[in-house]
Formats: C-alpha cells, sequence, structure tokens
C-alpha cells in the first residue's frame, strides 16, 4: 500500500470512529514517522505518537490495518495517561502560585450588621475560593493517581469523572464570569440564602446578616435552575463551553445515584477521552481566571501552565497549548 493512501487511511479511520484528527510526518532518511493527534474540538490539544517501525500493508490486507489501529489506540491511551499526570501537575503548581503570592486574607468582622463587603473584595475573594476549590481537586487527584499505572488508574477513573465534575461547573462559572461580572454576585447570593427556611431561626438571621454584607439582594436572587440558565445563556455563543456544561452532567450521573455510568458501556479511550477534554477545559478556564484577575503574574501563570495568549484582533484573547 502506498503510505500516502495508508495515512489517509488512518485518518479517516480515527475521525469516524474516535472524534480525532491527526497530522502525519515522515523524517526523512529514517524509519520513524511521527503522528500528532488532535482533539476535533481544540485544534490546539494534541498528543505527540512517535513511530519507529516500517510500515509494510499491502491494499487488501484489512486485518493487519486494524490491528494496527488497535496498537495506535492503545499508545494513544497510553500517551493521555501520562498527559493527565503532566495536566495535574500543572494545575496544583499554578494553584499553589497563587496562594503564595496573591492570596489574601479576608477578615470578616463578628457583627456585620450594617456594613458591607467592596465589590473590589469580592472579585478577589471570588477569584480566591475559585483557585482553593480547584486545586484542593488538582491535590486530590495527584494524591489518588500516585504512583498508578493506566490498568490502576482505570479502576478508580470514577471518583476521577467525580471531582472533575466539581471543577467543570467552576470552570463554566468562571467563563460566565467573564462575559458578565455581576455572576460572582448572584453565584454569593447561593452561598449565603439558598434554603435559609430549613435553617433554624439563630443561623438563619446570621446567613442574612453575612449576605448583606456581601451585597446579596435576597429579593431579587436567582433559583438554582435560573442561574444555571442565565450562565448558559451568557455562554450560548461558546460552543465548547456549552460543550462541558454538557460533561458536567455527564460526571453528575457518577456523583448523584445513578444507573447510566453502569449500563452505558464507556471504551478505555471514551473514558482518557473525555477526562482529556475536561482537563484541557479547566486549565483554559483557571488561565483566563488568573490573567483577568492577576495580571502583575500573567507570564507567571502561562508558563506554569504551559500555554500562550493570542489576540485574535478583536480583543478577545485566545489560549494556545506551547508545541
Amino acid at each position: 500500500m502506498d503510505l500516502n493512501k495508508f495515512y489517509k487511511k488512518i485518518e479517516s479511520e480515527l475521525s469516524r470512529g474516535f472524534n480525532l484528527k491527526v497530522k502525519i510526518r515522515v523524517r526523512q532518511l529514517s524509519t520513524t514517522t511521527e503522528f500528532i493527534v488532535y482533539s476535533k474540538e481544540f485544534s490546539d490539544t494534541f498528543l505527540h505518537i512517535i513511530d519507529t517501525n516500517e510500515l509494510h500493508l499491502t491494499d487488501n490486507d484489512d486485518s493487519k490495518f486494524q490491528m494496527f489501529i488497535l496498537d495506535f489506540i492503545g499508545r494513544i491511551n497510553k500517551t493521555l495517561y501520562l498527559t493527565f499526570r503532566d495536566e495535574i501537575d500543572k494545575i496544583t503548581s499554578c494553584c499553589d502560585f497563587y496562594m503564595s503570592k496573591c492570596a489574601k486574607t479576608f477578615d470578616i468582622p463578628e457583627n456585620v450588621q450594617g456594613k458591607n463587603l467592596s465589590p473590589g473584595s469580592l472579585n478577589q475573594l471570588g477569584a480566591q475560593v475559585f483557585i482553593y476549590r480547584i486545586g484542593s481537586h488538582y491535590k486530590s487527584l495527584k494524591y489518588l493517581t500516585e504512583g498508578c499505572n493506566l490498568s490502576k488508574f482505570l479502576e478508580i477513573e470514577y471518583s476521577i469523572g467525580i471531582l472533575l465534575r466539581s471543577c467543570i461547573l467552576d470552570s463554566v462559572h468562571i467563563m460566565a464570569w467573564g462575559k458578565d461580572s455581576k455572576i460572582i454576585s448572584a453565584l454569593a447570593s447561593e452561598s449565603f440564602l439558598n434554603n435559609t427556611d430549613q435553617l433554624g431561626k439563630e443561623l438563619k438571621d446570621e446567613y442574612l446578616n453575612y449576605a448583606n454584607y456581601f451585597n446579596v439582594d435576597k429579593h431579587d436572587r436567582p433559583k438554582d435552575e435560573i442561574i444555571w440558565k442565565k450562565i448558559m445563556y451568557k455562554l450560548q455563543d461558546a460552543t465548547n463551553t456549552v460543550k462541558f456544561a454538557n460533561q458536567y452532567l455527564e460526571y453528575s450521573k457518577y456523583d448523584h445515584y445513578s444507573l447510566i455510568p453502569f449500563i452505558y458501556f464507556k471504551s478505555t479511550f471514551q473514558k482518557l477521552y473525555s477526562i482529556w477534554q475536561s482537563m484541557h477545559f479547566i486549565k483554559y478556564a483557571v488561565c483566563q481566571l488568573l490573567s483577568i484577575h492577576n495580571i502583575e503574574f500573567e507570564k507567571e501563570f502561562t508558563e506554569i501552565l504551559g500555554i500562550y495568549m493570542e489576540d485574535d484582533g478583536t480583543g478577545v484573547f485566545k489560549f494556545k497549548n506551547k508545541m
């Protein structure tokens, strides 16, 4: 089989069956072939697969081709696993850097009656809570997967999905906050005023006092389902963000009692692919959050995360993985 024809066949198979794009480079004067595998959703999300074997296939040798594809997907799975470990290290390092250089202590007065937190301080506190939450979950992922090989990693994929669900939801909130500065106030409302009728009078009064301190309007606060719809409306033109809102809903089936994760079979590749895409989205959101709210350390954050920002000419910055 002509190698160019063979490579086209690989590209077609990966696109049709695995939602992947692939670019193939053959190094001159060697038997080494470099496969650069991309996600269809994110052109800057890629893996390098190096093949050092000469490929000898005939036009009609479908069995050998399918064996090659299965072996190739196996190698993608192993590369994805190594990528996860690297992504976990990047996020935890970035969050640790933030907590050491940017975090502030917010002293909440014992009696908050009649006092208010400034909007700027609410923004700082909001960003800090996001970083603390995501950083803590990624540290849990790091400890959970320490010393794991791919097989062991897959055994705990269920728990990984539950942790990622929280990080994805925070990332969706971060992206919405970037489009509407009032979102952080709506989220603060949910912190202090959700289901207060179920609290005892003393605790309810305390919650309401803190709500006033954080400038929460208890008369105009969104309910759970309304704030989610409001966020989705803000992000309706952000295709990838909406896709990961759906990823959040999928991982919600892990976190709540559901038959779906047990009756809907996912292959090893599908499980790893979902984690790969989720971690990319989370990293994107973290970079946006830190770049907007901590411009002083923008360079350090992007270097730790291994990405850079690119202005597309419209004033909107895109984030690209470094090659």
